[in-house]
């Protein structure tokens, strides 16, 4: 019986420890597992006028983000999305079963769309709205220049000239809490 004790006092004193002395360290652990992470776009300044009007970042346009693992009816699902988007649903379903990280869907859909598939609250499906860095004005197009999507690098104009200012350090995430 003097053992069960011994063993028992024992268990408790390891667990106060973990507790004490590691507990946020271990929640943060747990909570980074719960969270799926997907990449949405780098930010970059804008370029403004001497009015302030705006230069680049002047329209909108918006992205579905699809996780695989959070989609319990894959097959509704992707036949609203075909509705919705045009995209075949079958092209669809062969994405989500093959995929088990979030990705996002080829090509931008309009607000009007963006909208009636927020209204449908499927799960693992996100719409989200991103910028146009270059919108439909071909104002000053030469000389604002343009940048590299892939590195977020200005390559001509007052992109490049301007580029370690308007660069940014950190990308913007979409993100989902999964089951562990």
């Amino acid at each position: 019986f003097a053992f069960l004790i011994f063993i028992g006092c024992l268990l408790i004193m390891r667990l106060a420890y973990l507790q004490v002395f590691f507990g946020s360290t271990l929640a943060m652990e747990s909570l980074g597992m719960r969270i799926q992470e997907f990449p949405t776009e780098l930010s970059r300044g804008d370029i403004i006028d001497r009015n302030g009007l705006l230069l680049t970042n002047t329209a909108q346009q918006y992205s579905i983000i699809l996780f695989p693992r959070q989609i319990s009816q894959k097959d509704i699902t992707a036949g609203t999305l075909s509705k919705c988007t045009g995209i075949p649903g079958s092209e669809l379903i062969q994405r989500i079963n093959e995929s088990h990280h979030p990705f996002k869907l080829n090509g931008a859909v309009d607000g009007l769309t963006a909208q009636e598939i927020r209204q449908k609250h499927m799960e693992g499906v996100l719409v989200i709205g991103e910028k146009v860095r270059y919108g439909y004005s071909l104002l000053a197009s030469h000389v604002i220049g343009y940048i590299n999507k892939l590195d977020n690098q200005g390559v001509s104009g007052v992109e490049k000239m301007c580029d370690d200012v308007l660069k940014g350090s950190d990308a913007e995430y979409a993100a989902a809490f999964v089951d562990a």
